[in-house]
């Protein structure tokens, strides 16, 4: 069984080899390798975690048959992102072990303990659902807005650039709007056009 670690502290001057340490022993005891290492000194809080996004990568590609951290928060921030990771490893076939809450998948009891992980995690799912439907809800009783407010598309402006040869890719960028939105100014424009010819 090939192994990926996955070792984060959060600050520079922390020390991950207590991490590294409790991984190499559960791999040793195992005899299970570790094949890849992914160690990286960055907030769990981070938008873009470079070493786990490529962890997440590779047991995309099955790249090795279990995962182990040294504790949950050191992978994932919360129990959905949590429950992510670990469906990803079962619907490949990958083991998930994490050494300080000592849940292990290729056991019953860890495979006990995912079921109802998934439960919780299901759960909060709903909850922040109803959530947002009944802010919404609210929003709109208060003649509040609700949904994406769209920048507008200056169409002589876009007229001139489209004359000047530029493309729609081009001019969307430019006026910094999705190029689903330019074509669609572009197709209303030529509607209201064709209209007042035809008056």
């Amino acid at each position: 069984m090939n192994v990926a670690a996955y070792v984060r502290v959060s600050t520079e001057d922390q020390d991950p080899d207590l991490q590294r340490r409790a991984i190499q022993a559960w791999a040793i005891a195992h005899k299970a390798p570790v094949v890849s290492w992914f160690e990286e000194k960055i907030s769990g809080a981070a938008k873009h975690r470079g070493e786990f996004e490529e962890l997440r990568s590779r047991l995309r590609r099955g790249h090795f048959d279990a995962l182990v951290v040294w504790k949950y928060d050191r992978l994932a921030r919360t129990t959905i992102q949590l429950l992510d990771v670990m469906q990803e490893c079962r619907s490949r076939g990958v083991h998930f072990v994490s050494l300080t809450e000592g849940v292990d998948t290729t056991t019953p009891m860890g495979e006990l303990f995912f079921t109802i992980l998934a439960g919780i995690a299901q759960f909060e799912r709903g909850l922040t659902a109803e959530r947002i439907k009944a802010g919404m809800a609210a929003a709109k009783a208060r003649g509040v807005h609700v949904g994406r407010k769209h920048r507008p598309v200056p169409m002589v402006t876009v007229q001139k650039l489209l004359a000047a040869g530029q493309s729609q890719g081009e001019i969307a960028q430019a006026l910094h709007v999705s190029r689903g939105t330019l074509q669609r100014s572009i197709e209303a424009a030529k509607v209201i056009q064709k209209g007042r010819r035809e008056k």
